[in-house]
């Protein structure tokens, strides 16, 4: 069985994910075609071994909006190379350029799938959008996707329930540290700085909760467009000596960086998953999350995480409190939350992908 997947660019969780299905299919089976090597998150990826074929269309250039306009000719010459039983595109639908690549080079493969990271909740789907949506996923068989929600909006797009694998999203659990430290300080949230984060919301809890606890900080680790508009919100609301935002961490840094602190809080609006909670149950961290985080799915709140409205501010600011007043519900939190990592992982998501490769190709 010869897999080919298209990425945009490749971090270190889709090489880990790559790197488990080859152990499945063998090295030489699974080739990954890459676009740029760089976008905004400034990876240095130097260090990780690639046990698959690889190739990147526009080494050393950074993802833009005319990437793949440019990588085209390189894209179509890869295909054309050898045949592939399984064609994953990870770059997204509506790219016209890579629509009429897809459909033109049929040829060149038996089965064509979409991995999608969109859900219902972040995608508002009026009946002209469902049709556009429809005309440009009907050339492909199935779909891979990271949860219920994802495999929901396929749905309704169209995708018959039996093409669809819900496969979960992961990173490289083991490259992050344990530490069953619970007496550990400050709270942390790490992502890029865009105003559909919701970082304004979670500083404004933080000043409320520092109302009635001086003791602990909150950590802001990320890049993006809103942190000047972030830092001088720190400055309003005086909190200079009690918010720190580090910037971009490269990934050794941000092992080290989730060892530091004592709860991990993603209050996005929208997010179609959220692996930083992965990587921070990894760690040991209990979780506050946004139910409109994809991965919010793998919670029972209260059990294994606290899921929130990102609306509800008193709500925030009292799990905050809560967990800062019991240790012991901090650790029973992430105790149980390192469960769901059992499904959460690249051996399951390779072996389940790899099961849906075979499925689809004896639909065929």
């Amino acid at each position: 069985m010869k897999i080919t997947y298209l990425w945009l660019t490749m971090g270190p969780y889709h090489i880990a994910r790559m790197n488990a299905i080859a152990t499945i299919i063998g090295e030489e089976n699974l080739r990954v075609i890459e676009i740029c090597s760089k976008d905004d998150h400034s990876w240095e990826l130097n260090n990780y071994v690639r046990k698959f074929d690889y190739y990147c269309c526009l080494a050393n250039e950074t993802l833009s909006p005319k990437s793949i306009l440019r990588a085209s000719s390189e894209i179509e010459k890869k295909l054309s190379e050898s045949y592939s039983d399984v064609i994953i595109n990870g770059c997204g639908y509506f790219d016209s350029t890579l629509f009429k690549l897809l459909k033109k080079n049929k040829s060149s493969y038996s089965i064509l799938l979409l991995w999608s990271e969109s859900t219902l909740l972040d995608n508002p789907n009026p009946w002209y959008k469902i049709l556009v949506k429809k005309y440009y996923t009907h050339i492909y068989d199935g779909g891979i996707v990271a949860g219920l929600s994802h495999s929901q909006l396929l749905e309704k797009i169209g995708f018959k329930k039996q093409t669809i694998a819900v496969v979960g999203n992961v990173v490289e659990n083991s490259s992050f540290k344990t530490k069953l430290d619970y007496t550990r300080k400050d709270f942390l949230f790490v992502g890029r700085l865009l105003s559909i984060k919701n970082v304004y919301f979670l500083i404004r809890a933080f000043k409320e909760f520092t109302k009635q606890i001086n003791e602990w900080n909150l950590t802001i680790v990320g890049d993006g467009p809103e942190r000047s508009n972030l830092e001088q919100l720190i400055l309003d609301l005086n909190l200079s000596s009690k918010v720190t935002i580090r910037g971009l961490l490269q990934p050794d840094e941000l092992i080290e960086e989730y060892q530091k602190h004592a709860v991990f809080i993603l209050p996005s609006l929208s997010e179609p998953w959220g692996l930083v909670v992965n990587e921070a149950i990894a760690s040991d961290l209990p979780v506050i999350v946004s139910s409109n985080c994809g991965v919010a799915e793998v919670f029972q709140d209260g059990k294994n995480g606290i899921v929130f409205n990102p609306n509800d501010k008193n709500r925030l600011v009292q799990s905050m409190l809560n967990l800062y007043n019991s240790p012991e519900l901090r650790a029973s939190l992430a105790k149980e939350a390192k469960k769901v990592l059992d499904e959460l992982n690249p051996e399951k998501y390779a072996e389940k992908s790899v099961l849906h490769f075979q499925n689809m190709l004896q639909l065929k």
